[in-house]
C-alpha cells in the first residue's frame, strides 16, 4: 500500500479529526493494510481510552 493510498483511506473513513496520522499508519500496518479491520481496531482503542477517562473522572468525583 502506497503512502497516498494510506492517506486516502484515512481521509475516506472520516477519522482525520479523531486519529492522528502517525497512529493510523501504525494501526494499518498491524492489520496488513486492511482498512476495515483498522477502523475496528481504532474503535476498540477509542473505547478503552474513553473508559480510562471515565474512571479518572469518577475517582475525582468520589474524592470531592
Amino acid at each position: 500500500m502506497e503512502s497516498e493510498e494510506r492517506m486516502k483511506s484515512w481521509e475516506e473513513l472520516k477519522l482525520c479529526e479523531q486519529v492522528p496520522w502517525e497512529t493510523w499508519k501504525v494501526i494499518l500496518r498491524s492489520v496488513n493494510h486492511d482498512t476495515q479491520k483498522a477502523q475496528e481496531k481504532w474503535e476498540k482503542i477509542n473505547k478503552k481510552i474513553a473508559r480510562k477517562k471515565q474512571k479518572e473522572l469518577d475517582k475525582i468525583l468520589f474524592k470531592v
